[in-house]
């Protein structure tokens, strides 16, 4: 007599202590016997998110895959959850967020702290710059970089369309007037997306992106720039075209650099991620493995990410500052497309995004004065004029 093929059974012990079959009946799919939510956090400071993460499984405890999960909020205006699990703080409090799927529910408990201020936001403080400023009069100015002077002054590299790289300085202690110098920084009009370095010696250098990838010039005066030969990041060892670098001091490596996909003018926004490579002289700088946030991060922040620059802060922690875009609930259209930031203490693992208050600017970049007030320089799009840059003041 054939015998039938052998299959293990899965076995549980019932109530009456006897063994009970689980398996399905033959063409019967595993119904969702619990729901289980893993977040990286419980708790968030106002104005954060967190994606929480749903598992469907059996009544064996087994994962059931492709099963349709809907989200809600005790108390959505403590902390509010799309339709994806992401979770976003409002305001100090608490809440129990609950995943449900063919009739099972699971609960993830989620604690928000820092009041009003936790949201962290900076104070727009409006446009300091137009095309017209640099006698631009077809495009933008865009991608702003700024380093504080001896004398306290605040210098900004930008580019300008169809000149290159130029510089504005500031006209008061605060950094928030600012009126342009004359002449270029840099040799060419290919000079973009510039980033300004403070070397240990006191000379300037710009990393700035070119055809091949990302290239630099230093300077003894801040103003004359000599292009240094060959690429810092070439965009074959990527494997596509990088922006702009942002660089910190990283304990163990020496430096290390932090950068996106380069954006597409008029595309759409979504699909960028940050990476990083590090280096001991600013000048030769290797590849890290994977993707530090963004798209095809397999941790964290998995979420469009662009145009990052990093602050180094005292604790030795890394805050990355860049553009996204994310599912808002509590905002007419639903999303939030503005200017976020992250905190890593080993400068390559972020899992906790806080908004700026800046929404709908990019390309920021963050100083901290001598006087301890921190600066965000950053560009956004007036219809009327073109690309022009912004500042905003971080309120303590």
């Amino acid at each position: 007599m054939q015998k039938a093929p052998v299959t293990a059974l899965l076995l549980a012990v019932a109530c009456s202590g006897g063994p009970q079959d689980l398996r399905p009946a033959p063409g019967q799919v595993n119904a969702v016997a619990t729901v289980e939510i893993t977040s990286s956090a419980s708790s968030l400071a106002v104005g954060a998110t967190q994606q929480l993460v749903a598992t469907t499984k059996d009544v064996a405890g087994i994962a059931v895959t492709g099963r349709i999960v809907s989200w809600s909020s005790s108390a959505p205006s403590v902390v509010n959850v799309s339709q994806t699990g992401l979770a976003g703080a409002l305001a100090a409090g608490s809440a129990t967020i609950s995943a449900t799927s063919e009739g099972k529910s699971g609960t993830f408990a989620l604690t928000v702290t820092g009041g009003s201020g936790g949201t962290d936001p900076f104070t727009p403080l409006g446009t300091i710059l137009r095309p017209s400023d640099f006698g631009v009069t077809s495009g933008p100015v865009a991608d702003v970089t700024a380093i504080q002077l001896a004398d306290g002054r605040v210098r900004l590299y930008l580019f300008a369309q169809g000149q290159g790289t130029r510089s504005a300085i500031s006209t008061n202690a605060e950094g928030t007037t600012f009126t342009a110098e004359t002449g270029m920084r840099s040799t060419t009009a290919t000079w973009g997306q510039p980033r300004v370095l403070r070397l240990s010696d006191g000379r300037i250098r710009l990393y700035y992106t070119s055809g091949d990838g990302v290239r630099s010039g230093i300077s003894t005066d801040g103003l004359t720039f000599t292009e240094e030969s060959g690429t810092r990041i070439a965009n074959s060892t990527v494997g596509y075209a990088i922006g702009a670098m942002s660089i910190v001091p990283a304990a163990g490596v020496g430096y290390r650099a932090y950068f996106s996909d380069l954006e597409t003018p008029g595309a759409p926004p979504g699909g960028h991620r940050i990476r990083s490579a590090v280096s001991t002289d600013l000048l030769t700088w290797t590849l890290e493995p994977g993707i530090v946030l963004g798209v095809g991060a397999t941790s964290g922040i998995t979420e469009t990410a662009t145009h990052p620059f990093a602050l180094a802060n005292a604790d030795g922690s890394v805050t990355l500052y860049y553009q996204g875009e994310r599912a808002d609930l509590t905002i007419q259209g639903g999303s939030y497309r503005g200017l976020y930031r992250a905190t890593s203490t080993d400068g390559r693992t972020f899992t906790t995004e806080q908004k700026t208050g800046i929404r709908n600017g990019g390309d920021p970049d963050v100083i901290v004065l001598a006087n301890g007030t921190t600066m965000m320089y950053y560009g956004d799009v007036d219809p009327t004029i073109g690309g022009i840059i912004l500042a905003a003041k971080l309120n303590r």
